[in-house]
């Protein structure tokens, strides 16, 4: 069983870190006018279904995110770690680091190795393949 804060800590990834790159993607597209019925044409169904997480977390009430990102102490540390991250990004982005991304991104396929294809394809592919999203 958890501790208090070992839980604490996993909602901060789970919820917060979720939550908030959910609510930055939203808050980035309304700033640069992308509004979601016009993207939708062009949308792969994988984005799709970002798209409609986006939907479904703003289609609720504010009251519930909130606290989620506002009252868990572990939440700051990871989202401070969330605008370091996008920051690094940005700058490999911005400067054509082409050496920079690759390590990045490879640094990232490491960590992520125990759910990368077959598991993240299938999950998706059941999520499309299942009708939850426009083909």
């Amino acid at each position: 069983m958890a501790t208090a804060a070992e839980h604490d800590r996993m909602m901060a990834v789970i919820q917060g870190l979720m939550h908030f790159s959910t609510l930055v993607v939203a808050e980035t597209m309304r700033d640069i006018g992308a509004a979601p019925k016009d993207l939708l044409r062009y949308q792969s169904p994988i984005y799709q279904i970002e798209t409609g997480i986006i939907g479904r977390i703003l289609g609720q009430d504010a009251a519930l995110y909130g606290p989620i990102l506002q009252d868990n102490p572990e939440v700051r540390e990871v989202v401070t770690a969330f605008s370091a991250a996008a920051a690094r990004l940005q700058d490999i982005v911005c400067t054509h680091d082409t050496d920079g991304f690759a390590a990045f991104f490879e640094e990232n396929a490491a960590f992520f190795a125990p759910v990368i294809p077959p598991g993240s394809m299938e999950t998706t592919n059941r999520l499309i393949q299942g009708g939850l999203v426009k083909k």
